[in-house]
């Protein structure tokens, strides 16, 4: 089950959301995910724009990249996954 092999992993820009991005995770029934929290630098030291979406296999390369979001990239991202091995 594709659920079962991914790890999410959000950076936080706006430490006074947390409990605003906790309750969205927990809407969409994303379980453990890794939080990482920045106050000393600023998300987009990282990334060019919201969302910045990576796919990372096992050995830790980064098989896809997307910038922005329109609907229906869920089928994209689901389509990468599933060609992880």
């Amino acid at each position: 089950q594709i659920k079962d092999s991914v790890q999410f992993i959000f950076i936080l820009n706006q430490p006074k959301r947390l409990e605003q991005a906790k309750s969205l995770l927990a809407e969409y029934n994303i379980d453990d995910p890794v939080l990482a929290i920045l106050s000393n630098q600023n998300a987009y030291d990282l990334i060019r724009a919201e969302p910045t979406t990576w796919i990372i296999n096992h050995e830790g390369r980064i098989i896809y990249k997307h910038v922005g979001y329109q609907q229906g990239d869920e089928k994209i991202y689901l389509s990468e996954i599933k060609k992880i091995k």
